[in-house]
């Protein structure tokens, strides 16, 4: 990925948790085990439904009929695409190293994530991806891996950018031990 790349999807970025994930995945990427980063596109997940009445004239005749909108379609944006490299499934850097369980990756060595913070207020966000999730993978057959940066930090290794503060000039206080990737890849 060239710098410039690195950069817009930097500036695409819709939180801090979304930042914070993106620098672990190019850990990866610098490490030769993802193929490409992307952002999501939107997926439409269900149809518009529509319903047809019949409009009737002054005195009770159907003039013609008018088309309404009952419920609007479902559609859904996953925060990033990650495509694997063949190494890095082989190794199985996807599935029981990360997060102690597997990544789903699809056919095409694809990963969907979706990028929720620690903590979400009432968690209604969290409630609600869950029924998208579920809507996902059962129309689409695509599963989104849903992602809270710190947990997966602290379970498996630290991005070297998020050492250092949003600005980059001083070290951030982290409140777990700190692992870089090549650290953790000796554990495991």
């Amino acid at each position: 990925m060239t710098v410039e790349e690195i950069e817009k999807l930097e500036e695409l970025c819709e939180s801090n948790e979304e930042r914070y994930f993106l620098w672990y995945l190019l850990d990866l990427y610098n490490s030769g085990y993802i193929k490409t980063i992307e952002r999501g596109v939107s997926i439409e997940l269900l149809p518009k439904v529509l319903t047809t009445i019949p409009k009737l004239g002054k005195y009770g005749q159907k003039i013609k009929d008018k088309t309404m909108i009952v419920l609007g379609n479902k559609s859904y944006t996953p925060d990033y695409v990650v495509t694997w490299n063949d190494s890095a499934v082989m190794d199985e850097i996807v599935s029981f190293k990360l997060l102690h369980r597997p990544f789903f990756i699809d056919k095409d060595l694809k990963t969907y994530f979706e990028v929720k913070p620690v903590h979400d207020g009432n968690g209604i966000s969290k409630r609600e991806f869950k029924t998208t999730q579920k809507i996902a993978y059962w129309v689409k057959e695509i599963y989104i891996e849903l992602v809270i940066p710190q947990e997966i930090f602290q379970k498996t290794f630290t991005p070297q950018r998020y050492l250092f503060t949003d600005s980059g000039r001083q070290k951030r206080k982290i409140n777990w031990e700190v692992k870089n990737i090549k650290e953790w890849m000796k554990l495991n």
